[in-house]
């Protein structure tokens, strides 16, 4: 068994050739996981999204995902061709043509070589990737090194739906950097919510800072939105959303 930062291998396997030399060590083969269990923090995780949104667009969202999370617990199957090498003392692994299936049917697939590398100047990730099913969001993703755009379908769950537009991530030694606008429709108290669209930036060296600072930009960025209440619909509604400050005014 193999025991990660958040994850287990209770079943791994890895057939290949190992090369000594000179310079120091190189290997390369296949490698397959047979099942790899989610650990205590992402368990956490899904019981903090069971939490969020309340009668809101976020909650069945929420739910939904926090179920999916729940599902990776059944198991997840994996494999990859790898190569690494120990040379002059710098270590260096790649990843190519990796696939992930977990028996609740979420998914992903990343064809080519050396797609995913590591070595002493950080992580690179490079070309096409595929992902969804098992209640997660769909879609694919193109990676370029230290950046990608991630491009997701519609995402409905329980009367709720959220479409994401082309969503652009930084990663390196500084953390993650995420940019993207939501769009929201589903149920507010009693009433329903339509167009709720929510600019959202994560800077690098954290994963969230909260709502407020999320939603902001370089500047001021409105949110725009469409409520159907009980007592009945008011117009298109924009707010300036910024930390510190949330102003409303009719549209």
């Amino acid at each position: 068994s193999l025991v990660g930062r958040d994850v287990a291998a209770l079943q791994a396997r890895a057939d290949g050739d190992v090369v000594w030399n000179a310079r120091g060590l190189e290997t390369a083969g296949q490698a397959r996981i047979f099942r790899l269990l989610p650990g205590r923090q992402t368990r956490q995780m899904a019981e903090q999204l069971r939490g969020l949104g309340g009668a809101t667009p976020i909650g069945p969202v929420a739910r939904q995902l926090a179920t999916a999370i729940d599902g990776l617990s059944r198991g997840v199957t994996g494999q990859a061709r790898f190569a690494a090498s120990h040379r002059d003392g710098k270590f260096a692994v790649s990843l190519s043509d990796i696939g992930l299936l977990s028996a609740s049917g979420a998914g992903l697939r990343m064809p080519g070589k050396d797609v995913v590398t590591a070595n002493a100047s950080g992580l690179f990730l490079r070309g096409m990737a595929r992902f969804g099913g098992g209640l997660f969001p769909s879609g694919r993703a193109l990676f370029t090194g230290h950046s990608g755009t991630l491009n997701f379908q519609p995402y409905v769950a329980d009367g709720a739906r959220i479409v994401l537009a082309p969503t652009r991530i930084g990663f390196g030694a500084q953390g993650l950097s995420l940019k993207t606008v939501a769009t929201l429709d589903g149920p507010l108290g009693t009433g329903r919510i339509t167009g709720l669209s929510l600019p959202i930036r994560v800077e690098k060296g954290a994963l969230w800072r909260g709502f407020a600072h999320s939603l902001s930009g370089a500047a001021d960025r409105p949110v725009a939105l469409v409520a159907r209440c009980p007592d009945g619909l008011f117009g298109a509604t924009r707010c300036p959303a910024c930390p510190g400050s949330v102003v409303w005014g009719a549209g």
